[in-house]
């Protein structure tokens, strides 16, 4: 039997181009994640580490750069924030907020 071609793009039907467009592996829960989240969110010292790290990632900032490999860096980093991000937002979204308001005191100070 044949193999389908797609005549618009000229490869195999179903095909990906890139291979992020694949489906990712589903996570693994890790049962002590979210406590470790919410242990970390639950002390000031733990939070202002996490808003140097989401900071330091480029969270809240573009990365758009005319030189690729920049942006490719940027958006590798940002990626990494947006992890940590999504890890306080599901295991301890009211700390997030706090720790807003504690950065922009500090910044204000």
């Amino acid at each position: 039997m044949a193999t389908p071609i797609d005549t618009a793009t000229g490869r195999i039907a179903g095909e990906s181009f890139f291979e992020d467009d694949q489906p990712e592996a589903p996570r693994v829960a890790d049962p002590l994640r979210g406590d470790d989240v919410k242990w970390l969110m639950a002390h000031a010292q733990g939070r202002r580490v996490m808003w140097r790290y989401l900071s330091t990632c480029g969270v809240f900032r573009e990365t758009f750069s005319s030189d690729p490999l920049r942006m490719a860096r940027g958006e590798g980093r940002r990626s990494v924030g947006l992890e940590l991000m999504a890890d306080i937002m599901a295991h301890s979204p009211a700390s997030y907020s706090k720790m807003m308001e504690e950065a922009s005191k500090a910044d204000l100070d």
